[in-house]
């Protein structure tokens, strides 16, 4: 039993000294004190209550701690500082953690209340949990006596650690069932329960019995300062303010795990041990070094990217609050435009850590559980970092809905596992989350919904603008260029349709041409590259392109479907991006697979004869068009039969099912009598529209529409965005 005495010291603690740093010191002490007799006398359960001169104005007040255990303590006494033999990091950890959040002697007694859950976040907290149990125990115990010293009616203490609490959906786990069982059963008897995750998002079904959720700050130099001069001999010998100097900011220890810690607290040497740490809190993960400024074709996404960082910039300025930010995002659209660019340009302008995973990184971890594992080590080591920017890319690889696969379970866990990650990582302030999928219409709504991903960034090829500034970037990367503006401006021409990547590869095999010649790189070299190699006559393969996406452009006109946003033709083929119906009606429906269908009925109409070019894959024209009529039938029940529920997962895989094939196959032929019609009536115009846009090879905003006018096409209504291409 603690003395009277104790009680009156702490509740006049001195002023320099917080009572949560008193509360640290004292539970410091007695864990170790316990750590101290264990490694004398054997493995015994003691029970350490101490005064602490930390928390006593008396300047007499000097008593040693006195042990109370269940066997006789040895003779020696504890003298600090002390390194045990024993791993000791992660329970001084969880003691300092509990102190931060504990934080006032008030929200002390509020934990510790009869029949009351405190949920502890504990972020740091790591597989392999030692003793932190026990110690959190021992230093709730000693700190309970502080408030009522002469009291033996305190609660039942029970504290309760969990690495992993995950809820399955509508089935609970049983590992989350037996949490929730404990709990209730503490509770019913009254006593006062402490549940430490390292998480803070609970299960429904588990939250409803918190009373309060407390959490602790990322390991700091405060609390290594502690940690440091208890233990480590070197550093005690050093005042505070000196050893302070030396250790690495706070944003950098952060990212140190307890086990590195632990393994460093082994050197002896002061100056190895500070060496080593600054070294584990140098950034892991960088971005490429680039920034948004020298993102090029992609002006839309950087002016959406440059918002973001402006609002991270406030934030970090204390102008503005975390949830008043949106702070995420999924880049989506055709590969090789720069969407992992982009998350690593947003990091360079930001100057913090990219940390980056993708679903095929994490599927060569293993199993299931080692995938999940993967995972959560990323998310941890992003908001260890915080500020910082987490980058998933292939995000549909974890929940593309589009794929059979015999592993539903598996795949269903994996998905869980996302869901809770995002979850978490969506409540933490500076956490950056982006995201990037080639087809955003494969991806669980789930996983990308507000909240998680709250904006959706298209990523599409680059316009000439774009082409020309990309090729003009990399080839003054050359030391020896002679090349005419003009020269550029014509090859940006020629390259329309090409993605980024196309278009940095072309510049690569310039330079790579004017280098083996030893010479400067000029036009001549330029030209080669872009040179298209088509068998017979390049013109008339250009114009079957510039007729086909004119047929697409007539049909969306002559439509009730909103007006097209830009039309381009390339050596790398066409495309029309334009708005999409964010609800389809069946007229909507039958209108939107006119337009699909009407490229390649131009070319029959206008030119004579059909090319493969509106067959080409999963994402052309014909196969869009297959999926949206089986939609029609079999999803949207639009049929003439009972509207029976029918997944279009299975259409590329296994086929049009029999039953329904007839269906959509009329749908198809309707769907393309209803183009000729259209492409029939404005034949003139098409016409017309396709020389144009053979000449101009790029169409645009109030500039298509002009044109459109001009040739006597309509104009439209607008909505969100979608792009046909022709391959």
């Amino acid at each position: 039993m603690v003395p009277s005495s104790e009680n009156s010291s702490v509740n006049s603690q001195k002023p320099h000294t917080p009572f949560w740093l008193g509360a640290l010191r004292a539970g410091f002490r007695a864990y170790l004190q316990q750590v101290f007799f264990e490694e004398l006398s054997g493995p015994v359960r003691k029970k350490v209550h101490m005064w602490d001169n930390e928390l006593s104005d008396s300047s007499d007040a000097k008593q040693k701690r006195a042990c109370v255990a269940t066997v006789s303590a040895p003779s020696q006494t504890l003298k600090l500082p002390w390194m045990p033999k024993k791993p000791v990091v992660a329970e001084l950890a969880a003691i300092a953690g509990l102190a931060q959040a504990v934080e006032t002697r008030k929200r002390l007694a509020t934990i510790m209340a009869p029949g009351h859950l405190t949920h502890l976040i504990l972020p740091f907290l790591e597989e392999d949990l030692g003793e932190a149990r026990e110690a959190v125990e021992m230093a709730l115990e000693l700190w309970a006596k502080w408030q009522s010293p002469n009291s033996g009616g305190n609660a039942e203490l029970q504290v309760l650690f969990c690495n992993e609490i995950a809820d399955g959906g509508s089935r609970l786990p049983s590992n989350l069932k037996s949490l929730i069982g404990r709990v209730e059963k503490y509770l019913r008897a009254g006593a006062t329960v402490i549940l430490v995750t390292p998480r803070l998002a609970l299960p429904p079904a588990l939250q409803r019995y918190v009373g309060q959720t407390l959490r602790a700050p990322q390991l700091t130099q405060a609390v290594l300062v502690e940690v440091l001069r208890t233990i480590h001999a070197g550093a005690a010998a050093m005042t505070e303010d000196d050893l302070s100097s030396k250790m690495p900011p706070d944003q950098g220890l952060q990212q140190i795990t307890l086990t590195q810690l632990q393994a460093a607290l082994r050197l002896k040497d002061i100056d190895q041990l500070v060496s080593r740490l600054k070294v584990l809190a140098a950034p892991q993960q960088k971005g490429s070094g680039a920034t948004l400024d020298a993102v090029r074709g992609q002006s839309d996404a950087v002016a959406h990217l440059r918002r973001m960082l402006a609002d991270l910039n406030s934030w970090r300025a204390g102008k503005l609050t975390w949830s008043e930010a949106s702070m995420s995002a999924v880049f989506y659209g055709p590969p090789g435009n720069g969407k992992t660019m982009l998350a690593s340009a947003f990091a360079g302008s930001a100057g913090i850590p990219l940390h980056a995973t993708s679903y095929s990184v994490c599927q060569k971890a293993g199993h299931q559980g080692d995938m999940l594992r993967l995972l959560h080590e990323v998310f941890r080591q992003a908001e260890a970092t915080v500020p910082s920017v987490l980058f998933i890319d292939e995000i549909d690889g974890f929940s593309d809905r589009s794929r059979e696969s015999p592993h539903e379970q598996y795949l269903r866990g994996v998905v869980n596992g996302l869901l809770t990650e995002l979850s978490h990582a969506a409540s933490v302030p500076g956490l950056v989350l982006l995201a990037a999928t080639n087809d955003l219409a494969v991806v669980d709504p789930a996983v990308i919904r507000p909240g998680r991903f709250d904006t959706k960034i298209a990523i599409r090829n680059p316009d000439r603008t774009g082409i020309r500034d990309i090729l003009a970037d990399h080839l003054r990367l050359s030391q020896s260029i002679d090349i005419a503006d003009a020269d550029i401006d014509i090859a940006a021409r020629e390259l329309i349709g090409a993605s980024g990547a196309e278009v940095v590869a072309r510049a690569r095999e310039a330079l790579a041409r004017a280098r083996h010649a030893s010479r400067a790189v000029n036009g001549d070299d330029l030209r080669a590259v872009c040179e298209v190699n088509v068998a017979g006559d390049w013109a008339a393969h250009l114009r079957r392109i510039a007729v086909h996406e004119t047929g697409h452009l007539a049909v969306r006109v002559s439509l009730d479907l909103p007006e097209p946003i830009s039309v381009q033709i390339g050596a790398a083929g066409g495309s029309v991006t334009s708005p999409a119906v964010p609800l389809h009606t069946e007229a909507t429906a039958s209108d939107a697979l006119a337009e699909l269908l009407a490229g390649r009925v131009a070319e029959r109409l206008l030119l004579g004869d059909l090319s493969s070019g509106a067959g080409h894959g999963p994402d052309s024209d014909l196969a869009k068009a297959t999926l949206q009529a089986f939609r029609m039938e079999a999803e949207w029940g639009f049929g003439e039969t009972v509207p029976i529920w029918q997944s279009s997962a299975t259409v590329f895989s296994l086929g049009v099912p029999p039953a329904m094939r007839p269906a959509v196959e009329r749908r198809l032929r309707d769907a393309e009598n209803k183009a000729a019609a259209a492409i029939e009536a404005h034949r003139k115009a098409a016409l017309a529209l396709a020389e144009i846009l053979l000449e101009r090879r790029e169409l645009a905003g109030d500039e298509l529409l002009r044109v459109l006018e001009e040739v006597g096409l309509g104009n439209r209504k607008a909505a969100s965005t979608v792009s046909y291409l022709a391959s």
